[in-house]
């Protein structure tokens, strides 16, 4: 495929991105991607904005949340669980039998904790774990009620 493109006025950018520092951050689902991982389990790869702070508007991409499947409710397999939180922290469907609908997870809000990581010489931010970024408000009103 080729197309026309006007350039003008643009200069060339980019270049070698740092990460930004371990912390906390709140971040928006700006892209998600249905998938399947190398055994077959159903994945959607999510992509996170930061919202908040000096770093807003950075990218963190390729957070990856994957779907175990449930053979034995009994025993679930080790990190079945997580996707789960996942949903439940997005205001998704997360209990019994639901459809897995990720274009509704497009600019849902979370509590992010963001890490580096290296990978093949290169440090990349990855996201390490989620929380609510209600339960993460109410948590914080309580403590602030005086009485």
């Amino acid at each position: 495929m080729s197309f026309g493109y006007n350039s003008m006025g643009v200069k060339p950018s980019g270049g070698i991105f740092s990460p930004i520092p371990d912390g906390e951050y709140i971040l928006k689902i700006v892209d998600t991607v249905e998938g399947r991982t190398k055994n077959d389990d159903y994945k959607v790869t999510v992509d996170f904005k930061v919202e908040t702070g000096p770093y807003k508007g950075r990218n963190i991409k390729f957070h990856t949340v994957t779907f175990f499947p449930i053979t034995d409710k009994e025993n679930p397999p080790a990190g079945a669980g997580m996707a789960i939180h996942f949903l439940k922290c997005i205001g998704q469907p997360f209990e019994g039998n639901f459809q897995v609908d990720h274009m509704k997870w497009r600019g849902e809000m979370v509590k992010g904790y963001v890490t580096s990581e290296e990978y093949n010489g290169k440090v990349n931010n990855r996201v390490k774990g989620i929380e609510s970024v209600m339960e993460k408000s109410l948590q914080d009103m309580e403590q602030s009620v005086p009485f």
